[in-house]
């Protein structure tokens, strides 16, 4: 399976499906379906897809990382 950015969050999703289907013209365009992490799930034309965005997810990462630090201890004594 490969690896592409979810159109919506850009977390990197799984392309589960892939297959053709005919244009207007009668030409064959590549379509898969593929689902994030996040629960999205998408059916769309493979051109229109990005590859991975390994900066997305670190960012992510980063942001949860700010977070976990807002949460110091507290002392109720």
């Amino acid at each position: 399976m490969s690896t592409v950015s979810c159109p919506q969050c850009f977390l990197a999703a799984t392309v589960i499906d892939q297959f053709d289907l005919v244009s207007d013209s009668g030409q064959p365009i590549e379509h898969v379906r593929i689902s994030c992490p996040a629960s999205h799930h998408f059916l769309m034309a493979r051109d229109r897809l990005t590859e991975p965005a390994p900066v997305a997810d670190t960012a992510l990462a980063a942001m949860l990382k700010s977070v976990s630090n807002l949460t110091a201890p507290v002392s109720l004594s």
